[in-house]
């Protein structure tokens, strides 16, 4: 390279390969690199500068001596967790994308790109995008070769004075004329773009009225409610639930023809329960609950309205609902705790009277969750206006405008098992199931795309993360829960072979009766210690067609251990290639398709929610 002057841009190459991670090519990426950069026609605009074996501590005292415009980083990359760069000893120490991110923003009046070259570092780009103009990185796994190609076309641009918008585009172009990788790996990631995102949306929470676990109790709608000006219509006799909760709700009014605003809850005449509505329910004295439930009387100030209080370890706290989940860590064998949840309905004196709320117990909370949607797009009237016209005859139109405008989406990812159960049971499961085989030989995909999966009778009122209740209405099943993943499995495989009365031929462990003897203990220890199966929640999406939530959940298994628990029949139908297995070759690209079809039949607004998780998704089945 030419010898450096005020004028000249600056490239600042980090490099590192710890001796404890795969090889990698750096040395000839930076060659090449070099090379195209010489070669240029602007070549004598450019300085070139490397750092070998980088420490995190070498980061600084580099980008204080160079001043780069460019910082590009060559070698691994561990998704969430980080980059890779060397310690004092020459092995890994990750630096995670917020770290990165906070030194370069002290050099952003200067530094206008960065590059990341490592696998899995979309999200420290995003991170550092924060507060650089232009930051690439990678949302998979980068072979040498991949890199090198990118790296040739980028700085080939770059080196003809083309902007960084153009390079990488033909970056990304000389992936596809090589044909050696998804030329959509390598993502850009712009400031201007995350600024007017944050803008956009702080906007439009301005606009929006929200109201976060509006119980519903008693005769009377509380105060808080969207539904306080709807009138009230019980529902006696239908559902076993003493009481539900409307999640984080938009703004519900729609304009009408003539300019006024109509409630949607109104229009559809949305249903809800009255306290006539509870099972009986005797008052229980307080003083002989469990320990770890405390009580504050009423001289300590509190109001007698049930609303207002929850349960915690330490006593009543606001607001809202009764959480004795959260308090049961501590003593998991309490008597009080049989996959309840506990509302309080009526404190009187130091006596509350509350109402189980089991996980299995069967609400049309489905209802309530259509209202959030039709809330959500009322607010555009072209969005409302295309839901109405093409919900039954173009499903994919619906489903394209949700995406491309994935706030209007009311999505609750599931970050809590009973916090997502007080809600909802899950109508359709979307699995995504991986069948592992051996670690030598390549892996394969079973994408169930039929929806009889969730039509089996009792699967539909499973509550994943939660308890498996088989027959809702059967008593002899309400002391025992089982796990969404024992049964799972047990049902998928009934689904494969195409026989409901499946119990494998020798092994029986997806027996329901030996889920807690000592057979269960191994199951669940093989499950858990030995990783030969695993379950991801990527979460809840509404089905834009049936107004319905769908739960997307990835099953893994390892084929050994599914012969183990199925038995020779199983192992019969995957050697003949059953007309039942869908399968195909584990890669990226197979994965794409698989998650770009409906896994049931109206399944479209799962893919918002695929895409979103993609990146993680990806990442944790190629650790397989």
């Amino acid at each position: 390279m030419q010898i450096e002057s005020d004028s000249q841009k600056k490239i600042l190459i980090f490099a590192a390969n710890p001796i404890d991670t795969p090889p990698l090519r750096l040395d000839e990426e930076v060659r090449e690199i070099e090379s195209v950069l010489r070669k240029s026609k602007k070549r004598d605009s450019f300085s070139l500068s490397h750092k070998w074996a980088v420490r995190p501590r070498d980061l600084q005292q580099a980008m204080l001596e160079v001043e780069p415009e460019i910082v590009h980083f060559c070698g691994h990359g561990m998704n969430e967790k980080g980059l890779v760069f060397e310690n004092s000893s020459g092995r890994s120490q990750l630096v995670d994308g917020d770290a990165l991110a906070d030194l370069f923003r002290q050099f952003e009046e200067k530094l206008e790109c960065v590059i990341l070259s490592g696998c899995y570092s979309s999200k420290q780009a995003e991170s550092i995008a924060k507060h650089i103009s232009y930051v690439i990185g990678m949302n998979h796994q980068v072979e040498d070769v991949s890199a090198i190609e990118f790296s040739v076309g980028f700085y080939g641009a770059i080196g003809a004075g083309r902007d960084i918008q153009t390079s990488y585009e033909l970056g990304c172009n000389a992936l596809k004329l090589a044909n050696i990788m998804d030329p959509e790996v390598p993502i850009l990631k712009r400031k201007i773009d995350l600024i007017s995102f944050v803008s956009e949306n702080k906007s439009k929470k301005s606009k929006v009225i929200r109201n976060e676990n509006i119980p519903i109790t008693g005769k009377e709608v509380c105060k808080t409610n969207i539904l306080s000006n709807v009138k009230v219509q019980t529902i006696r006799n239908q559902f076993r639930i003493p009481l539900t909760y409307l999640a984080a709700t938009y703004h519900n009014l729609k304009l009408k023809s003539d300019g006024t605003k109509q409630s949607l809850f109104e229009e559809h005449k949305i249903s809800v329960l009255s306290k006539s509505d509870f099972l009986p329910i005797e008052p229980m004295d307080l003083t002989k609950l469990d320990n770890f439930l405390c009580w504050a009387d009423k001289s300590n100030g509190l109001s007698e309205n049930p609303d207002e209080y929850c349960f915690r370890e330490e006593g009543l706290f606001k607001p809202a609902w009764c959480d004795i989940a959260s308090i049961l860590k501590s003593n998991p064998d309490s008597k009080l705790y049989n996959g309840f949840l506990y509302r309080v309905l009526e404190i009187s004196s130091q006596k509350f009277l509350f109402s189980p709320g089991r996980y299995y117990d069967f609400l049309n909370t489905c209802e309530y969750l259509s209202y959030e949607l039709a809330s959500a797009i009322a607010d555009n009237q072209f969005i409302y206006d295309v839901v109405a016209e093409h919900r039954e005859q173009d499903f994919c139109k619906v489903a394209n405008l949700l995406l491309e405008n994935e706030n209007l989406l009311p999505m609750r990812s599931l970050s809590h098992p009973f916090d997502f159960a007080s809600r909802c049971t899950a109508f359709g499961t979307c699995a995504l199931v991986v069948i592992k085989r051996s670690r030598k030989e390549p892996q394969f995909i079973l994408n169930m795309r039929s929806n009889k999966l969730s039509e089996t009778p009792g699967l539909k009122h499973i509550i994943p993360a939660g308890t498996f209740q088989p027959n809702f209405q059967d008593d002899r099943f309400h002391e025992q829960e089982f796990s969404f993943v024992e049964n799972i499995i047990r049902e998928f495989t009934e689904e494969l072979l195409d026989d409901e009365n499946l119990r494998g031929d020798s092994s029986s462990t997806l027996r329901f009766t030996d889920m807690y003897g000592e057979r269960g203990k191994a199951f669940r220890r093989e499950v858990v210690e030995d990783r030969n199966v695993e379950l991801l929640y990527l979460g809840m999406v509404i089905d834009p067609i049936n107004l319905k939530p769908e739960i997307l959940t990835v099953l893994m298994i390892h084929e050994a251990y599914l012969r183990g628990i199925c038995g020779k029949r199983f192992q019969e139908s995957w050697e003949t290639q059953d007309s039942t297995l869908d399968y195909n070759k584990f890669s990226k690209l197979d994965l794409q398709r698989a998650l770009n079809k409906p896994l049931v039949p109206t399944g479209k607004a799962h893919l918002w929610l695929t895409l979103k998780h993609f990146d993680f998704l990806y990442s944790r089945l190629s650790q397989l």
